[in-house]
């Protein structure tokens, strides 16, 4: 999955949180960009290890314009009621290893595109085929997809139903 993510997006990178360390530090000192797209943390250094989350950071509003968090302030966020640094840093004395988060540039207005929640649904969706399931620390994953116009309000979508 890494390899084919650094083919579609070219703006992309790696950084290694020790135990103990804040998610943020190590952003910064990284240079993590603060634009939009998709982050994959993984137990330990290397991408090969087991995945534990995938992310996305930046929320498209309806007028065209992006929500303030990039990769670098959402990877500061709240994740299960407590900012990301205390999370992680409990997550890596649990583990008792680092953890690696790899990120991607989606969306960005000099021509890269892909949405972020796009993005995201398409890693977790491959994830998904090939484990049965949702990384650990993703509790669970919802997508919101809107309809054609050519449906509306009180059709019936029945199985086999298409519509264009």
């Amino acid at each position: 999955m890494i390899n084919d993510l650094k083919k579609k997006y070219p703006k992309n990178g790696k950084i290694n949180v020790n135990m103990g360390q804040k998610i943020t530090d190590a952003a910064k000192e990284n240079n993590v960009p603060n634009d939009y797209g998709i982050y994959l943390i993984h137990e330990g250094f290397d991408c090969n290890e087991e995945l534990i989350y995938i992310g996305r950071s930046g929320t498209i509003q309806s007028d065209g314009t992006m929500g303030s968090q990039g990769i670098r302030k959402r990877l500061g966020m709240k994740q299960d009621r407590m900012y990301r640094n205390d999370f992680f840093k409990k997550e890596t004395e649990k583990r008792q290893k680092g953890i690696s988060v790899a990120w991607f540039v989606t969306f960005n207005f000099a021509g890269q595109k892909t949405l972020p929640a796009l993005a995201e649904a398409e890693a977790m969706q491959e994830f998904y085929e090939l484990e049965g399931r949702l990384p650990e620390l993703n509790k669970s994953f919802w997508l919101i997809y809107k309809f054609p116009a050519s449906l509306s309000i009180g059709t019936t979508i029945t199985k086999g139903t298409h519509w264009t």
